[in-house]
């Protein structure tokens, strides 16, 4: 073998030797498993009881309709209160509905206060006084929304046709409510001399004569 291949096959050796120290103090990283766990929240369900129920009949959009109130009482983590619901049907049909609450119920249960830190007193013997906390002041009852049923004196054309209505004398052309909604024409009774006024029931010395039925909101 000559000098040169000698050389050669030292050289060889060599890198091989520094290739295997260098691959044993290599270093691996292995990472962590993260892990995450959720606590569901806790919830109150909100109770309704029936209190009491009853049917009227009554006009909706121009037409005989039966209104049926169903009042009922709730319980929740908030207290108490009440609702009032009032369906319109028409036919065996739902076409409306008017619903008042007294107070809104809560539906999860209040979360615990944070705890307040006590302050340390340089002086012994003395202990602060801890402050009250106030509970906070329930929402506003929101307001009840009622529709109320009035007579006025109807205005007609030559052929007898109803197309507006008088209001305290002053003519109110078509059939549409002074607070909105359809009216719809109907036969009155009113006092002879009297003061224009139209009423739904007959008493002695009225005369019957067209008006139109008009429900009121307030």
């Amino acid at each position: 073998m000559s000098y040169v291949s000698k050389l050669s096959a030292v050289l060889a050796a060599t890198s091989v030797l520094v290739l295997s120290a260098s691959a044993a103090h290599a270093t691996v990283v292995v990472p962590k498993p993260t892990i995450n766990i959720s606590v569901p929240r806790p919830s109150v369900p909100v109770t309704s009881t029936p209190i009491s129920s009853s049917g009227r009949p009554g006009m909706f959009a121009g037409k005989p309709a039966t209104l049926q109130n169903n009042v009922s009482q709730w319980t929740g983590p908030a207290g108490m209160g009440s609702q009032s619901t009032t369906l319109i049907y028409q036919n065996g049909k739902v076409v409306g509905a008017i619903s008042s609450i007294s107070k809104y119920p809560g539906t999860t249960a209040p979360k615990p206060g944070n705890p307040t830190a006590t302050p340390v007193s340089n002086h012994p013997g003395t202990t602060p006084a801890p402050v009250a906390s106030h509970p906070a002041a329930p929402a506003p009852a929101k307001p009840k929304i009622t529709f109320t049923p009035v007579e006025y004196p109807a205005f007609t054309d030559q052929y007898g046709t109803v197309k507006g209505y008088y209001v305290k004398g002053k003519l109110v052309t078509g059939l549409t409510g002074p607070t909105g909604g359809n009216c719809s024409p109907t036969i009155g009774y009113q006092t002879l001399g009297g003061d224009g006024s139209v009423s739904s029931s007959p008493k002695a010395g009225m005369v019957s004569v067209k008006a139109v039925q008009c429900y009121i909101k307030s």
